[in-house]
């Protein structure tokens, strides 16, 4: 509600972190609203609401159709994951898609992208990982060269490769970012688990179902709105409301440190998954991994775009650490911001609160100067310093009133 209060309707998804990583705590997606037709949800009718703001948040200026969802991701690659999951990937009307749990891309298939895990062992299954011939490093899957005779058979390739988190094209096009013309010849393959023989890891065979995007298409009817992430997207970029949860005020240090970190989540595709450890740099030397940011899941066609308020990382002169959106313009939000009872409120908290620590100031400042008053020789002099102070503390008292009305007027007119 806060962020609708400072920036109004210009947000497609919440994303929460918190200060420090939470020991436990699971990155998740909540689904709020399902708009984007043709992509697997049931929808045909209208956007499909998951999930309610509830009374407390309600906004009188706007409804509450444009996000899609909340998600919690944390360090470093949960954020771009969970972000993946307004796609959904149930696909339940493709019969050639191999459905994993509804949520996630299944290993099993060609289809790759932020939203899928490794190869799980094929007698076993999950948590159990196939490890690329030689090394500890878990595989995915590829399609190799038809042979002569016509087979088509497949290879594993390790897992750490930037390639892996590369949004295939038909995941493109889920989100509105290619046209079904562009990956029309683009053809994705499921294997049929029971059927895989691995004893060559790189020429695996095994029975397999395919699909195209005409298929998906054909399936689930073709993806509304066209050429446009969202029904209200005005570019190819997703607008997300960035926040993190912390138990105590931020340090400056901490402010400075989480706009540098969404700046250059916004800016990078120099995912490396094996950093040079001896350069220092993001995603470099003192990171556990390099990033892959969303613009880099999708080749940069789009961004996760969180610039809304008129902060620049510097004044104009290059500095360490800089990104290149830090002094870009703002994302001007165009539609209106929430109702401001709520900022009423704290304005005049503030008035009052000023009011308290101005008078406890006074009086504490009027006992000193009557204590010393007390300690002079002469009656007289102790007496007329008394009620010279009595009649000062009493005048301050009086303006320390006048300014605390003049402050509630100001925060009534705002």
């Amino acid at each position: 509600r806060k962020m609708w209060d400072s920036f109004g309707n210009a947000f497609d998804f919440f994303a929460f972190r918190g200060l420090t990583k939470l020991t436990d705590a699971g990155d998740n997606y909540i689904r709020v609203v399902d708009s984007v037709k043709g992509i697997g949800f049931d929808n045909e009718d209208g956007p499909l609401s998951r999930w309610g703001f509830g009374s407390t948040l309600s906004c009188k200026d706007f409804t509450f159709d444009r996000v899609q969802g909340n998600d919690w991701g944390q360090y470093p690659s949960g954020y771009t994951h969970e972000i993946a999951h307004w796609l959904g990937f149930d696909l339940p009307k493709l019969d050639a898609y191999n459905k994993a749990d509804g949520a996630h891309l299944p290993a099993a298939c060609t289809l790759h992208g932020p939203l899928q895990g490794p190869v799980w062992c094929w007698d076993e299954g999950y948590p159990c990982s196939i490890k690329l011939k030689g090394t500890n490093d878990s595989v995915f899957l590829e399609p190799n060269e038809l042979e002569n005779d016509g087979t088509l058979t497949f290879r594993y390739e390790s897992s750490k490769q930037e390639k892996w988190t590369v949004n295939s094209g038909l995941l493109l096009y889920m989100m509105g970012l290619v046209s079904a013309e562009e990956i029309e010849n683009e053809v994705y393959y499921c294997l049929i688990e029971d059927t895989v023989d691995d004893s060559n890891q790189q020429r695996i065979t095994a029975e397999y179902k395919s699909f195209t995007v005409n298929d998906l298409i054909e399936a689930h009817g073709s993806r509304e709105p066209v050429s446009k992430p969202l029904y209200h997207s005005v570019d190819q970029d997703l607008r997300i409301g960035q926040m993190t949860v912390s138990a105590k005020v931020p340090s400056d240090a901490e402010m400075i440190w989480w706009t540098l970190w969404n700046r250059h989540y916004e800016d990078h595709m120099d995912f490396n998954v094996r950093p040079n450890r001896n350069t220092w740099g993001w995603g470099k030397g003192g990171w556990n991994s390099g990033f892959e940011t969303f613009k880099y899941s999708t080749k940069g066609l789009s961004i996760a775009k969180s610039k809304l308020s008129g902060i620049s990382c510097n004044n104009g002169v290059a500095v360490a650490f800089e990104s290149e959106s830090c002094n870009a313009p703002d994302d001007t939000p165009i539609d209106s911001v929430c109702d401001k009872t709520q900022d009423l409120d704290i304005c005049l908290k503030k008035a009052r609160d000023a009011k308290t620590k101005q008078k406890t100031n006074a009086a504490k400042k009027n006992r000193k100067v009557i204590k010393a008053c007390r300690k002079l020789d002469d009656e007289g002099e102790i007496k007329e310093c008394v009620n010279a102070q009595k009649k000062k503390f009493k005048n301050v008292n009086k303006n320390i009133m006048k300014k605390m009305r003049k402050a509630l007027k100001k925060c009534r007119r705002k």
